[in-house]
């Protein structure tokens, strides 16, 4: 596991944030654009708030029964956290949920 994976999964067992159980892509985007709009949302690699309705949302899987999400500024996704099997990026936009 690289050490950005590494964490990744320690900050998300650190955030006092609700934990989703097999959420769905709509769970996903509602829990997230809620954290946004209580200015709660950070993005997962530069730390900073994200305010804007547009952002990326990504699910990264670490093996069949564990997953992460991360949420980024769009000028933030340099594709370092993609995995090649991965699903596109999907942008969630403020007017969806």
């Amino acid at each position: 596991m690289s050490d950005e994976m590494e964490r990744l999964l320690a900050d998300a067992l650190r955030s006092d944030r609700p934990v989703l159980i097999d959420p769905s892509e709509d769970e996903l985007r509602a829990a997230a654009e809620r954290l946004r709009q209580e200015g709660k949302l950070t993005c997962t690699r530069c730390r900073k708030a994200i305010l804007e309705e547009g952002f990326i949302t990504r699910r990264i899987n670490f093996g069949p029964r564990l997953q992460v999400v991360v949420h980024l500024h769009p000028g933030c996704d340099d594709g370092s956290l993609t995995d090649p099997q991965e699903e596109p990026v999907e942008r969630v936009r403020g007017d969806r949920g």
